[in-house]
């Protein structure tokens, strides 16, 4: 089985125009991430480059860089509409915790979203079997795990169905979950930090998640992709492999399927 890891690094200004946090931060946290031992594919600005590749140039696993601007990515196309949702009176009156970067920074909710246009085009282009989602920052959740391991196990995967992270809201909250009303939440039940899939079942996860965010702007809403996971694990609950273990980390599904 061919397996790689997409990931996505882009400067927003979120630490001038959305939470503070510093690209500096991210990318010491994306050196550790892309000393993984697996096949990377992944999608940044040019100024970053160089930086992908210095940290990749001694891996033993295949590296794909794909540079574009921030206006080429996959959901750039829905800045506007997205800025037009998040400063509209009625949706700051309505969405849970508006002070959230996603209710502020329209660039943010573009690189969430993304996120599936990028596997589908990883999907499409790459000769890869199963493929994960990994967030360029995913390195502070590896919790001491050891960079000299192949990661993942391949014995563990299921490549007929999306694998998640659930948290514990999940099981206080995924079985009565109400879509018309999740969507102005701001409780995550699945985590959006790493999951994966097949080709087919993230193909299928493209399509639905388009259409997840159209129905939320009908109703002049956005909210960030982990909503939209979940809308679409209540949708497809046989298609969606959802790993919940408590263990007081933020990501267990990393070390159970490592």
């Amino acid at each position: 089985m061919r397996i790689a890891i997409v990931t996505a690094l882009f400067d927003i200004n979120r630490e001038k125009l959305g939470d503070g946090r510093k690209i500096q931060e991210y990318l010491s946290w994306f050196e550790k991430t892309l000393k993984l031992k697996c096949d990377f594919v992944v999608y940044t600005e040019e100024k970053f480059k160089k930086f992908v590749e210095e940290n990749r140039k001694n891996a033993d696993y295949k590296t794909t860089i794909v540079t574009q601007n921030l206006d080429q990515i996959p959901y750039f196309k829905y800045r506007e509409v997205i800025n037009l949702i998040i400063n509209s009176l009625e949706y700051r009156s309505k969405i849970k915790d508006v002070s959230r970067i996603e209710c502020n920074l329209p660039e943010y909710n573009v690189i969430q979203y993304s996120k599936f246009g990028w596997l589908e085009h990883a999907v499409q282009n790459y000769s890869y079997d199963y493929i994960f989602w990994m967030d360029a920052g995913c390195s502070r959740f590896f919790n001491g795990f050891d960079l000299e391991t192949e990661w993942p196990n391949k014995l563990k995967l299921d490549i007929d169905k999306l694998t998640i992270q659930g948290n514990a809201n999940y099981l206080k909250m995924f079985d009565i979950l109400d879509i018309n009303e999740y969507i102005w939440d701001n409780n995550c039940v699945l985590v959006g930090t790493l999951f994966g899939g097949g080709c087919k079942i993230l193909l299928k996860l493209y399509e639905e998640i388009n259409n997840i965010f159209e129905f939320m702007t009908k109703f002049n809403c956005i909210n960030n992709e982990q909503f939209a996971l979940a809308i679409f694990a209540k949708q497809n609950r046989n298609l969606t492999k959802i790993i919940v273990q408590l263990d007081g980390t933020h990501l267990p599904l990393f070390r159970l399927i490592g």
